[in-house]
């Protein structure tokens, strides 16, 4: 597994021990808007967004919670 892989593993798991970075993978829905494919999964309540610019020298890879109010 690549560090940056690794990395986004560790940082989920502490929003969710349950998180596999595969499933992020398999079950991920994309979209392309201008220069930015971003990819999101949502899991226990936990939103996990990968960001990245078409010529792939920049990844983003951002985790939200749903907030009850």
């Amino acid at each position: 597994m690549k560090k940056c892989q690794q990395s986004i593993q560790l940082i989920s798991e502490a929003f969710d021990p349950d998180f596999v970075l595969n499933d992020f993978k398999r079950n991920k829905v994309c979209e392309s808007t201008g220069k930015v494919k971003s990819c999101s999964y949502e899991f226990n309540d936990v939103v996990y967004t990968q960001e990245h610019e078409q010529n792939q020298q920049s990844l983003r890879f951002s985790i939200s919670t749903y907030r009850n109010t």
